[in-house]
């Protein structure tokens, strides 16, 4: 018996079928490199255009809110995260005081205005007695040179003599007093007793007086420097002092403060300000949102403009 097939048995081929080539270079150029492209899309879509930071924050100008004369608070007229409007009245001091002081500044410009009219009365009164002294001078001059005449004559004694002459000196003397006088009302009156009261110096100083307590009386209201939104407010009752920081008022405009890097996906011309801070302002109606609202409008603006650079680079 041998392994030889007999002549007789028949020998079945079977047809040749040809390898699926074609499918596998299908896979090859297209399926693979689509999932490659969306695995890269994804990845991009998730990571690569975003930026984070560790180290954002907002910032908003701010103006302090000061009286500038003390007093205590009477009337608060705003609310806690209020808008309001540059030159809006925030609160009001007791106005009574400082009335009080403009009725006194008042009557003490009035009383200065009375001295200054009295002291020209004064003189133009010394004036005149001046004028008198000095024609009763006169008289007594010319009787004690009559009575030395009598005197030489012995018709007179030497007594009435002396008498004559001591009238003549005592009148000088007044006159000279007088004199005294007068330039010391002229001094009183600055020097000049022509000019009007309103320009002696005490008249002036009166004035000034006067308006100082009218502005201290204005300071009754403290008004809002800028626009923008009251974060605190005083209590009724409360003193405050002249300076004294009660509240701020911040401004619509805030600004989000932010050290960004930029992860390495992003193109090459992102390198310029990697490694400087980045500035945002946006301008809204609500300051008192929460920070991570003002932070999201702040990096969709960097985005924005990290975009506008990978374009045109």
């Amino acid at each position: 018996m041998t392994d030889e097939p007999s002549r007789n048995e028949s020998i079945t081929i079977l047809p040749l079928v040809p390898r699926p080539r074609g499918l596998l270079r299908l896979v090859l150029l297209v399926v693979v490199p689509l999932i490659a492209g969306l695995v890269v899309l994804v990845l991009y879509l998730r990571g690569g255009r975003y930026v984070g930071t560790d180290n954002a924050y907002v910032e908003a100008d701010k103006a302090s809110i000061s009286s500038q004369v003390a007093g205590t608070i009477k009337d608060v007229l705003v609310l806690e995260n209020q808008g309001v409007t540059a030159g809006q009245v925030l609160f009001r001091l007791d106005p009574l005081p400082f009335q009080v002081a403009v009725a006194r500044a008042e009557a003490n410009l009035a009383q200065t205005r009375t001295t200054l009219l009295a002291l020209k009365a004064s003189y133009r009164e010394k004036q005149a007695e001046i004028a008198l002294a000095r024609t009763r001078h006169a008289f007594a001059l010319k009787d004690q040179g009559r009575q030395a005449e009598l005197e030489a004559k012995k018709f007179i004694s030497e007594s009435a003599l002396d008498a004559s002459r001591l009238n003549a000196d005592l009148t000088a003397q007044q006159i000279t007093a007088l004199e005294e006088d007068l330039a010391r009302t002229a001094e009183s009156l600055g020097g000049s007793v022509g000019n009007p009261v309103e320009g002696h110096p005490s008249y002036r100083m009166a004035v000034a007086e006067l308006e100082q307590a009218r502005l201290a009386l204005a300071h009754v209201e403290v008004r809002a420097p800028v626009s923008g939104t009251v974060n605190k407010q005083p209590s009724p009752g409360q003193y405050l002092a002249a300076g004294d920081i009660m509240n701020y008022v911040y401004h619509h405009e805030v600004m989000l403060m932010a050290e960004i890097t930029p992860p390495a996906q992003l193109p090459p011309a992102f390198d310029a300000i990697t490694s400087a801070a980045a500035r945002y302002r946006a301008t809204i109606d609500d300051t008192t949102g929460s920070n991570d609202a003002l932070t999201k409008m702040g990096l969709v603006s960097f985005l924005a403009e990290h975009q506008r650079l990978a374009r045109t680079s």
